[in-house]
């Protein structure tokens, strides 16, 4: 590889192969961020303590009273 095109060429090809692997990288560490949350998200739900939950309807009906 002597010709200066064929080693601009092999740069230009090395550098898009290096971002598209961060790139897939980044997007795996997303997904796996992604699951995280959806995984704390419904344990915040599920461990939700009923005495919280309030009946939509609750506070129209303390109104009209």
């Amino acid at each position: 590889m002597s010709d200066p095109e064929e080693i601009a060429e092999y740069e230009r090809t090395k550098r898009l192969s290096r971002i598209a692997t961060l790139r897939e990288t980044r997007l795996r560490e997303r997904e796996e961020e992604d699951r995280q949350v959806e995984s704390t998200s419904q344990a915040a739900v599920i461990s939700w303590p009923e005495e919280e939950i309030v009946s939509p309807t609750s506070d129209i009906l303390d109104y009209q009273s």
